[in-house]
């Protein structure tokens, strides 16, 4: 077997991984759809270009240390990119949350204020009787 199509099973198997790494993290709610088809569009992509990718230049042209520098800095690119992805998503989701709470603490003091200018025109008639 030869560079390129160790490359190329590698490129299938990164990206049904990747595919079944995006699947968990939406049901989990770890990251947004958004970025979840961002994701699977992604890994399509990947298994696609691993399919259709010719290997017999690649065989006579690249060697296994180029293979695996390949790889090791496109995985690093692909866990960097993902992580990053992931971690925007939590703080979106955090983000919609504290301004949903700032919303209901906004009608809760909006509540109080009617209740205590009510309160005071009920002293002041108070007062003038």
């Amino acid at each position: 077997m030869g560079m390129g199509t160790f490359l190329r099973i590698v490129m299938i198997a990164v990206g049904i991984f990747l595919m079944m790494a995006v699947i968990s993290s939406l049901t989990k709610r770890k990251m947004t759809e958004f970025f979840c088809v961002m994701w699977g569009v992604i890994a399509v992509d990947i298994i696609v270009i691993g399919i259709m990718m010719r290997t017999e230049k690649l065989d006579s042209e690249i060697s296994g240390i180029e293979v695996l520098i390949l790889l090791m800095i496109s995985f690093c690119i692909l866990g960097g990119m993902y992580l990053m992805s992931s971690k925007i998503s939590v703080l979106l989701r955090k983000n919609t949350e504290l301004s949903i709470q700032t919303s209901l603490l906004n009608l809760k003091v909006e509540k109080m204020e009617r209740q205590i200018e009510e309160l005071m025109e009920k002293i002041d008639r108070s007062d003038e009787q």
